[in-house]
């Protein structure tokens, strides 16, 4: 089994998962085995590439999602009914179990670098969403409103501007590092965005406080030591002098640890039926597909 990257957002908890499991990324060209097992970061970016080695080579995927359902398209919903899906929106797994698609939760991991004493910037926003709409949480998750992405962004950036002067964005063309150097210079993170548990995993483990829009009960719950959530349309939603910096040890030893006890065993299972699978090909003499083609590129 191995570890594809289509989307370079997912490196560094890529390779998190590379330690935590023993399995390699797979860089530059790709040349998939028969009844290979293979773990995707990026799904959605190679569709058709992906169905068509399942097709050829009968390799087994587990597709990491991190798309809202509202978000999916006909073809990612078919692949993701075709596979497994690691899941870290708690009662998402409920429903997409109900869709028909086996579905564990999962958590993305990243590097623990240990808080810096001295942090000259107040604020950390996320990267602007450039979708037409944004739907966010006020008050109860059930609650749901639609604003324009540009609204939102220019409301929060309203708050900041009363609470500090001292605040800087992430962007697109950020590399790893880059983005690891704003997350390690912040004392807050802002989470102004639903489902957007990929930055504020990283910025727990950045040693920032985060402060949180609503999310679903469920998560709310999970993570509720180590995020203040607010209604959005809390005047002070930029204060957090009453919440502490959420102690990384503790999020590894419960989050982090749940997760790993829910999704290895899957992680396993695919591996153990899909060499199953492979050794009686060849005790029935059935040919291997050639494995010298080069399908695509990964990170």
């Amino acid at each position: 089994m191995e570890i594809l990257i289509f989307n370079e957002d997912y490196v560094e908890t890529a390779h998190c998962l590379e330690i935590r499991t023993g399995l390699k990324i797979v860089t530059g060209d790709w040349k998939p085995d028969s009844y290979a097992s293979y773990i995707v970061y990026g799904a959605d970016k190679q569709i058709d590439i992906i169905n068509k080695v399942k097709t050829t080579f009968g390799c087994a995927f587990i597709i990491i999602n991190d798309i809202p359902m509202k978000e999916w398209t006909d073809e990612y919903e078919k692949l993701l009914k075709t596979n497994i899906v690691l899941e870290q929106e708690i009662q998402d797994c409920v429903l997409f179990t109900q869709k028909g698609i086996t579905t564990q939760y999962f958590v993305n991991e990243f590097f623990y670098n240990k808080a810096e004493d001295i942090r000259p910037t107040d604020y950390l926003l996320p990267k602007f969403r450039t979708t037409e709409y944004d739907c966010y949480a006020v008050g109860e998750c059930e609650e749901q409103y639609e604003r324009e992405s540009d609204e939102t962004y220019d409301k929060f950036k309203t708050l900041i501007g009363k609470a500090s002067n001292n605040s800087i964005q992430l962007s697109e063309k950020m590399s790893v590092n880059q983005k690891t150097e704003f997350y390690n210079k912040s004392k807050t993170y802002l989470s102004i965005y639903p489902n957007d548990w990929l930055n504020i995993n990283k910025a727990i483990a950045c040693g920032c406080k985060v402060i949180s829009c609503m999310e679903h009960p469920d998560m709310m719950k999970i993570y509720e030591p180590f995020i203040l959530f607010k209604d959005i349309n809390d005047d002070n939603f930029c204060d957090n002098s009453n919440f502490d910096m959420p102690v990384y040890e503790v999020f590894q030893n419960t989050i982090l640890t749940y997760g790993l006890n829910k999704y290895l065993p899957l992680i396993k299972e695919v591996y153990v039926k899909n060499k199953e699978r492979d050794n009686s090909s060849l005790h029935s003499g059935e040919n291997k597909t050639d494995t010298n083609q080069v399908i695509t590129s990964s990170a």
